[in-house]
């Protein structure tokens, strides 16, 4: 879905060229492919399961929401604040989180923790130098009035 979203995207109205803005972009996309499979869950397997389960239903729901505005680094194609934007401001990245929580549940390890809270970092910093871009527009800076959250409602 992401390929083809890119695929067919909206030609952007403007768009980061920083090269800060590009590595975070692929480190956010990358650093969580590299965890591992490790024994002993934590929690039931089935707990882990369901969790990576809601995360990509709510990842899938963010795409679909941008459609063709979706792309990897900082650019404005449109703002969209429709449907799962309208609950916060970056519902792919909370859906990637939990996706990565419900991994880290059934697969503990030391190497998958600092990996994640890596990626974590890197996907926080990402997101604040795509709102960084973004507040440029009147009208991301109205839709960041109105959906105040960023990641988890009611805390970020």
């Amino acid at each position: 879905m992401s390929v083809f979203f890119i695929l067919i995207r909206r030609q952007a109205i403007s768009a980061s060229t920083a090269p800060l803005d590009w590595a975070l972009a692929l480190g956010g996309a990358m650093l969580p492919l590299m965890v591992r499979p490790a024994p002993g869950p934590l929690v039931p397997e089935f707990v882990g399961a369901s969790l990576m389960a809601v995360g990509v239903l709510v990842t899938i729901a963010a795409k679909l929401s941008l459609n063709r505005r979706f792309g990897l680094a900082p650019a404005n194609r449109g703002i969209q604040a429709a449907w799962a934007y309208s609950v916060v401001r970056h519902p792919m990245y909370t859906g990637y989180i939990i996706v990565q929580v419900g991994f880290l549940l059934t697969n503990p390890s030391l190497y998958n923790l600092g990996l994640y809270l890596v990626a974590w970092s890197v996907q926080v910093a990402r997101l604040f130098r795509e709102e960084r871009w973004l507040l440029t527009d009147p009208e991301y800076q109205a839709y960041a009035e109105r959906v105040r959250f960023r990641l988890i409602p009611g805390i970020f």
